[in-house]
């Protein structure tokens, strides 16, 4: 389960990297007992220097190391002015150092305060077992909104050969929106 929600995470992640314009600038942060950033304090890359396959392997290489300390890693990414945007992805419910549920009141507070001056842009893109309260406050408190994903678990088409059937299967599921707008599409078939 935790490796299925560690593969979707990637996955969306990837996907969102390639939707990024041409013009775009990015960075990524992780953060587990502490925080990192894929590149150096205050850099940004740009998509059109072709840093995505980069960006792309340090994603596909990453390695979940327990806890999720979002302070920290909010606390890492408002130091970087040149940040506006920040697409916050979580797959576990928010910890503290010892590995205790952190409640998310003091969380936001934090949050709505190292934001105070930046007005950075948070969406909130989260995963099954999350703190969906605490996800939709962050990206309603900052401009944002709570995303959708899309996620194709199987697509396949058989072409036939010397008068066999054609045939196709597949099985998906989409969501979108927040805790009360909510839009959820699950589909499966064949043929």
């Amino acid at each position: 389960k935790e490796r299925e929600r560690l593969f979707r995470g990637k996955e969306h992640a990837r996907g969102m990297l390639l939707t990024l314009r041409k013009k775009g600038r990015f960075n990524l942060f992780h953060f587990n007992r502490r925080a990192y950033a894929w590149l150096e304090e205050g850099q940004l890359a740009r998509v059109a220097d072709g840093m995505i396959d980069t960006a792309l392997d340090y994603i596909k290489n990453y390695k979940p190391r327990g806890l999720s300390l979002v302070d920290e890693g909010f606390k890492r990414v408002f130091l970087n002015d040149k940040i506006d945007t920040i697409y916050f992805y979580s797959d576990g419910v928010p910890s503290g150092r010892k590995g205790e549920r952190q409640p998310y009141l003091p969380l936001l507070a934090e949050i709505r305060n190292l934001n105070r001056w930046k007005g950075m842009r948070i969406f909130s893109v989260g995963f099954k077992g999350i703190d969906r309260k605490f996800m939709v406050e962050v990206a309603r408190e900052n401009g944002g909104m709570v995303t959708g994903k899309i996620f194709v678990e199987r697509l396949e088409a058989r072409l036939a050969a010397d008068g066999a059937e054609d045939g196709y299967v597949w099985d998906a599921q989409a969501w979108y929106g927040g805790d009360i707008n909510r839009f959820v599409l699950k589909t499966e078939g064949e043929g």
